[in-house]
């Protein structure tokens, strides 16, 4: 994958987890969300992938656990347009 931009950094200390997204320039843009267990960091989780440039922005718990994310839309890399739609996590 070639990455064109990756940020959208997200990390938990209580839960030791890293997410964040990865986009990619090969033909239209296409956003990969990723999800870092870092007790045991060999393993990579593939959360979600859409097409378009988004970012993480707010990433909501239940009882210590991640159960969705809040995405925004990049344009052109300059501003971000924030919507209600979220991504629940598997």
């Amino acid at each position: 994958m070639n990455l064109r931009w990756l940020g959208g950094l997200r990390f938990t200390y209580d839960l030791n987890k890293l997410f964040f997204s990865a986009i990619s320039e090969q033909g239209s843009l296409k956003t990969t969300f990723f999800m870092v267990d870092l007790l045991n960091p060999v393993k990579l989780y593939t959360i979600y992938q859409t097409s378009g440039a988004y970012k993480i922005s707010y990433i909501a718990y239940d009882n210590d656990y991640p159960k969705w994310m809040k995405i925004c839309s990049i344009n052109d890399g300059l501003t971000d347009y924030c919507y209600s739609d979220t991504v629940n996590f598997p």
